[in-house]
């Protein structure tokens, strides 16, 4: 049954409680919690502009009224994709608000989402990839950096948001693995293997001489030139600058080097059950879209090259 106190609270005080219940509840981490954030605030903009209140409770958080909110987004041509995370940011929301009693019914049963076009993810050749570690001015320690950086990214698959977590604690080089901390707060362990390990151990050394000091376990792997850590945007600006000297512009995209290192691995024989555990994927039909990848490129190669691929007889 519904509560009439609750019923009357402000929208903009139960986006703040949804928001906590996220982040001590669910371990909602620090870009999920700010994506539901501003899409909270921007439906909540949407509700005072189109009644003319800033009083705006959770009276208002109606069907209608986000169906109207949906339309407006298509209307402003966003994307399908973009939609639906929106959408599904305001089921999440309608669910808290049903269990806390603020509703008597969620008003976002039976709501349909617009069909995203199914992209298969960009990712670099091998050639590209060999092209892109060579861009690095390793001479100097930023560069040096950002050779390790990207050398990481295509051995391991890692998320950014994994690698400016990167700790020197989560360098286990005794077994070989890398200590992830992933979605969710999901752990995994990824091998290195024996390049990377030197690769990394060799930077580690490198860091010490020039910051004159010795790192300690809770040091950020990967810092900028100041010594603070990376934000995710500011690493994902290195990554684009160097993706667009070595490959097509359209293919810079801050997870590349993930997509290039799961098909890679695909395209080589990996079995997809060992890929998903790599990537980190809660479901299985995440990673297969990897699968779709290598199949296109492998019909693409037959049209190319077999003498009788576009024969109709």
């Amino acid at each position: 049954m519904m509560s009439p106190g609750k019923h009357s609270v402000l929208l903009v005080d139960w986006i703040d409680r949804f928001l906590r219940y996220q982040q001590v509840e669910r371990s909602a981490s620090p870009r999920t919690l700010e994506a539901y954030q501003n899409d909270l605030q921007q439906l909540l903009e949407h509700l005072a502009l189109h009644h003319r209140s800033d009083r705006i409770t959770a009276a208002y958080f109606t069907k209608a009224a986000i169906r109207g909110y949906l339309a407006g987004l298509v209307h402003r041509r966003y994307e399908a994709a973009s939609v639906r995370r929106k959408l599904a940011t305001l089921r999440s929301f309608a669910r808290f608000l049903a269990r806390e009693n603020a509703l008597s019914l969620n008003p976002c049963l039976n709501l349909a989402a617009p069909k995203a076009a199914k992209r298969l993810p960009d990712f670099l050749t091998v050639q590209e990839v060999d092209a892109l570690l060579q861009l690095p001015d390793a001479s100097t320690p930023a560069g040096e950096r950002d050779r390790v950086l990207l050398k990481l990214f295509y051995a391991t698959g890692v998320r950014i948001s994994e690698a400016v977590q990167l700790r020197v604690s989560d360098l286990h080089f005794q077994d070989g693995v890398l200590r992830v901390l992933g979605k969710r707060n999901r752990v995994r362990m990824i091998p290195m293997g024996q390049g990377m390990q030197k690769e990394l151990a060799r930077f580690l050394q490198q860091r010490s001489q020039w910051e004159n000091r010795s790192l300690k376990p809770h040091d950020r792997v990967f810092v900028r030139a100041d010594g603070q850590p990376f934000s995710r945007q500011q690493m994902a600006a290195i990554l684009h600058a160097y993706m667009c000297q070595a490959a097509d512009p359209s293919k810079a995209h801050p997870h590349a080097l993930r997509h290039s290192f799961a098909t890679h691995l695909l395209d080589a024989g990996a079995d997809i059950l060992a890929v998903k555990e790599l990537l980190g994927h809660a479901s299985l039909n995440t990673t297969q879209i990897y699968t779709h990848v290598s199949a296109e490129r492998l019909k693409k190669v037959y049209r190319l090259a077999h003498p009788r691929a576009d024969k109709k007889n």
